[in-house]
């Protein structure tokens, strides 16, 4: 065997088996509704990356073997070990990576290092048995290929399972195939819309002086609108857990940002798919993407288009080396490598795209509506207007800016946790630029909803739809700036507003509502059952003016044990406990007669908060009592940038 004969062996090997590896890696990432061009990325990524490493592994082959060498100078070791090892390495990479990000807490903790250490140990184990046995095949059969398989039988098995990854992909393994079970009879379509960061109190239709809402206003004249609604938490991550499970933070443990939604829990749109429904989900915030498990029983989720190869497990492995105190020379330039050929191949957006316009998630939604033809869906619609910054187009900013100067940033010390820590205050000039900014985000939003409404409305086809929020916005109210801070109303009150099939027209429903409410009101009104032992309940007969009993409105932060702040309403009184570490704030308001929670009652009515105290720790217990594992999973580089422009990570 010739020198130039090993190098070509080894290339072929390279290449055979990076593209078996990249299809193992696409087809087992978490990222799961990324598409078939996901799929071509991570090929790619791993036959650019062992290309190099097959060369390098036959041109040491090719400088050491001898024909009549033994061992280490045979042509028949190299001809065995240079496919062994490349095989064996790429297993135990991405059984490591696996492993470090989605079962473990830290990839650089002592149960990592332990496991990386121990399958380090596995690996070179087997590949000390498969050289081995290769060997003992190659000397009683004189053919090597019958253990490791020539290049060309490498190259054919490789060539067949990307053609069947690429023929059978289904927007990876969690998406949801089309229902099995037809829905109802008569079912209508539902439609939920999301709009981040929205607060009730600058909708016009909530008594707000500016026209912000007019779209919402009619929306909500033509069903029902409830103007004492609480979301369960001030951020969205945990927020939109609730939406979807129906459960308190406390019974998703969604709260860090790097937390990832429970496999175990039964979201809205599963519930949906098995009711016969067809399923998407178009979410405009990374922070609730697919690869954090709220993609569960979506056939189809549409995101933020963005560079894919971070979302490999050998591209997100070489990013992570590439952070800051672990910078590695060949691993970044590897990367960049890896980036060019991709943008080559499946060119994208640039990475100053924040999140996808509200506008783009309508299309995205219609044109899905449409192929889908007569059967019944379930559709969340995700939009990230009018969260920070806040940068309304035109004419909104004009119309908005008239009188103000518009500020598109809040302070960068926004207040982290009040009421523990405060925010630097701006000039009032300054912050009524922030409000003014905001303001006029909702309203350009607003006449984007507008378009909305009307294709939905032209279509014909019997439509739910419910406007929500996570959470509202604070400028500066309690001392902080934006929103994960507090549990006070600024932050808590956001609308709801519904209309179609089975909602009475022109409704102001005055009782007390939440978030948990959503999810058992709208299979209610698409026909399909509940789940029962959930705290939220449908909200179709207080809209039908049926008496309603008394309520427990329940908010939650969930960052950690020593870093968290749960709220309890009852009636006309509301209760905020924070913890941070050993300091703990106790406050009690009326919020009937001190609706802007400015008065704390806690020393006047000592009883009264010992009372609801322990009612809401009894209500976090039920709640954790049936929770699944906190789970963790880890940021992309890309997605770590859009997030620190959006204020969430530093």
């Amino acid at each position: 065997m010739t020198r130039l004969l090993l190098l070509a062996r080894a290339l072929g090997a390279g290449l055979a088996i990076g593209a078996l590896a990249g299809v193992a890696d696409a087809v087992t990432t978490a990222h799961a509704f990324l598409g078939r061009e996901f799929l071509l990325v991570s090929v790619l990524a791993w036959i650019t990356a062992m290309i190099p490493a097959a060369l390098l592994l036959g041109g040491i082959g090719a400088l050491l073997a001898r024909r009549d060498g033994t061992g280490l100078r045979s042509f028949p070791f190299w001809r065995v070990a240079i496919p062994a090892m490349l095989a064996v390495f790429a297993v135990w990479f991405l059984v490591v990576v696996h492993v470090n990000v989605t079962k473990l807490a830290s990839d650089t903790g002592p149960q990592a290092i332990a496991f990386d250490l121990g399958a380090t140990v596995v690996a070179a184990a087997l590949l000390a048995l498969l050289i081995r046995a290769g060997g003992a095949v190659g000397r009683g059969r004189g053919n090597v290929a019958a253990f490791t398989g020539s290049p060309l039988a490498l190259g054919i098995a490789a060539v067949v399972t990307v053609g069947l990854a690429a023929v059978f992909w289904h927007g990876g393994v969690g998406a949801a195939r089309p229902p099995s079970e037809p829905a109802p009879e008569g079912a209508p379509d539902v439609v939920l819309i999301l709009i981040d960061t929205l607060r009730r109190d600058h909708l016009s239709g909530e008594g707000y002086a500016l026209p912000t809402s007019p779209t919402l206003d009619e929306l909500a004249r033509r069903g029902a609108r409830f103007p004492d609604f609480t979301s369960q938490s001030c951020y969205t991550k945990p927020s939109v857990a609730s939406l979807l499970t129906g459960r308190y933070p406390a019974g998703h443990r969604v709260g860090h940002l790097r937390t990832i939604l429970s496999e175990r829990l039964l979201t809205l749109p599963e519930l949906f798919h098995a009711g016969g429904f067809r399923t998407a989900m178009f979410v405009a915030n990374p922070i609730v993407g697919a690869e954090f498990g709220f993609a569960q029983g979506a056939e189809r989720f549409t995101s933020l288009e963005r560079e894919l190869t971070p979302k490999t497990k050998l591209g997100y492995a070489l990013f992570r080396l590439n952070e800051s105190g672990r910078n590695v020379p060949p691993a970044r330039a590897l990367a960049a490598i890896l980036s060019a050929t991709e943008r080559r191949v499946a060119p994208r957006r640039g990475l100053d795209a924040l999140n996808l316009p509200a506008a783009e998630i309508f299309d995205e939604y219609l044109a899905w509506r449409e192929d889908i033809g007569d059967e019944p869906v379930f559709a969340y619609l995700h939009v990230m207007e009018p969260h920070a910054p806040y940068r309304p187009p035109e004419p909104e900013r004009s119309r908005f800016g008239r009188d103000v100067e518009l500020v598109a940033e809040h302070p960068p010390t926004v207040g982290l946790f009040l009421p523990f820590a405060e925010a630097e205050h701006l000039p009032e000039e300054k912050r009524r630029g922030l409000i003014a900014a905001y303001d006029g985000e909702i309203a350009a939003l607003d006449r984007t909803l507008a378009d909305l409404f009307a294709r939905i409305a032209a279509s014909g086809r019997p439509t739910v739809i419910a406007v929500t929020s996570d959470h509202g916005e604070e400028f500066c109210e309690h001392g902080g700036w934006g929103h994960g801070q507090s549990l006070h109303r600024e932050l808590l009150d956001v609308p709801l507003l519904l209309a179609g099939p089975g909602v009475p027209a022109g409704v102001e429903v005055a009782s007390p509502a939440q978030l948990v409410d959503i999810a058992p009101t709208l299979l209610e009104l698409a026909g399909l059952p509940a789940i029962p032992g959930l705290p939220g309940r449908s909200l179709v007969s207080a809209a039908r003016g049926e008496p309603q009993g008394p309520r427990e409105i329940v908010s939650e932060i969930v960052y950690g044990d020593a870093y968290w702040a749960r709220a309890l309403r009852v009636d006309d009184r509301k209760l905020i406990v924070a913890r941070l570490g050993e300091r703990e704030s106790v406050t009690l308001f009326d919020v009937a007669s001190d609706p802007d929670e400015e008065i704390d009652l806690a020393a006047r009515e000592p009883e009264r908060v010992a009372e609801m105290r322990r009612r809401l720790e009894e209500i976090v217990a039920t709640a954790a009592a049936g929770a699944a594992e906190t789970a963790l999973g880890e940021f992309d580089a890309v997605t770590r940038e859009r997030l620190e422009a959006l204020g969430y990570v530093e």
